[in-house]
């Protein structure tokens, strides 16, 4: 089960309570004692990490596995490998190694929209590992932005707060298409977080139109009407001070629309947060890989950006 929008006092109380009652009981019944078996580990293998925009030189960075110690682990990437792109109609290049396992293009080749990508890499001792197909979705056709009527807060009630509206038109009805959306304050130099809360629905909970993932919101376009998708949220306005911050500097919220590829989706929808206390009671499974004989992911996307000033 996913938490999509900011958690209310309520849940982190229950949550709270739960966590420690799940304490005391362990506590009082249970021992601490050495397991006693090995963990699996497929070997060391090489990991591919790229989640790539349209517009941006290629770039790719290569890791490794570690065998499942208990112990953090560190590395500066893999800086022995080869690194090949390919594109539908053969080779395109061989990247270079700048620094820390990263390889990006010598000759400053980007990635295009709407045209089809494999990486393949290898390095001394590990097997050689490809990526799948990879399709960089063309750009979002956003319709419109509103963003001007003022609203309460639904979690905390008397807090100036307004309400954000995106409509994005599905241009390609017969396909399946996702989109992402990132929210982001900006106050002079810094960027701070923004408090978001749900409109439409009374439940925080499973939602077959989005999900949250690592703080945006993913969707397909599952939910459309008449070709049209509404994204919907309200932002609250105020926030909290740090040294850092210049109140009389620039404010603005600063959308970020984006076109998600198939496999970007199935990556964020296999992701969850280490420290949240429900995943002690979900079925452990593996996060969403598209590289063959390794691991790691492929995705692209494209991204369009919105500014709205709330003071110069």
């Amino acid at each position: 089960m996913s938490i999509y929008f900011q958690k209310t006092e309520f849940q982190k109380l229950v949550r709270s309570a739960l966590l420690v009652f799940i304490v005391i009981s362990i506590s009082g019944s249970c021992k601490e004692r050495p397991l006693d078996f090995e963990l699996p580990y497929a070997g060391d293998r090489l990991v591919i990490f790229s989640q790539t925009k349209a517009g941006d030189t290629l770039k790719v960075e290569v890791q490794k596995t570690y065998p499942p110690t208990g112990q953090s682990t560190y590395s500066k990437g893999i800086t022995t490998a080869t690194v090949k792109v390919f594109d539908k109609k053969g080779y395109v290049e061989t990247l270079r190694h700048v620094e820390n396992g990263t390889y990006i293009s010598s000759n400053g080749l980007i990635w295009k929209e709407n045209e089809t990508y494999k990486i393949e890499a290898e390095a001394p001792d590990y097997p050689k590992i490809t990526t799948d197909l990879e399709t960089m979705p063309s750009a979002p056709t956003i319709l419109s932005y509103e963003f001007s009527k003022d609203i309460d807060s639904r979690y905390n009630p008397g807090t100036p707060s307004r309400e954000l509206i995106i409509k994005i038109q599905d241009t390609n009805p017969n396909d399946s298409d996702y989109y992402m959306v990132i929210i982001k304050r900006e106050v002079g130099k810094e960027i701070i977080g923004v408090n978001e809360f749900d409109l439409d629905k009374s439940s925080e909970f499973e939602d077959p139109c989005e999900f949250r993932y690592v703080g945006t919101f993913v969707f397909p376009d599952l939910c459309k009407n008449n070709a049209i998708l509404t994204f919907r949220k309200g932002l609250e306005l105020t926030y909290t001070y740090s040294k850092n911050i210049d109140p009389k500097a620039r404010d603005k919220i600063i959308i970020y629309t984006r076109k998600i590829s198939k496999n970007y989706y199935e990556f964020c929808k296999t992701y969850y947060e280490e420290d949240d206390l429900i995943v002690a009671f979900k079925t452990p499974y593996p996060r969403y890989s598209n590289i063959n004989e390794g691991f790691g992911i492929f995705a692209t996307y494209t991204e369009t950006q919105k500014e709205f000033i709330l003071k110069e």
